[in-house]
């Protein structure tokens, strides 16, 4: 399973939890750079099977995640 698919699969499963993930988040749970989180999600972006937006809390912004299902 190439990169940008794990983060797709690892933002699924954090929705399925009823939670919503963020880039940092899924970062963290697969161990992965957050900047290399940021160009999987561009790529899927892309290909549209994603879509982000940011979010502020307590005054930092967050890339947030929606699945495309």
């Amino acid at each position: 399973m190439e990169r940008a698919e794990k983060v797709r699969e690892k933002a699924v499963e954090i929705i399925n939890e009823s939670q919503k993930p963020s880039a940092v988040r899924v970062a963290q749970e697969l161990e992965m750079a957050e900047s290399d989180v940021h160009r999987c999600l561009n790529v899927l972006e892309k290909q549209k099977k994603v879509n982000t937006y940011t979010k502020e809390v307590l005054g930092a912004r967050h890339r947030m995640i929606g699945v495309k299902r």
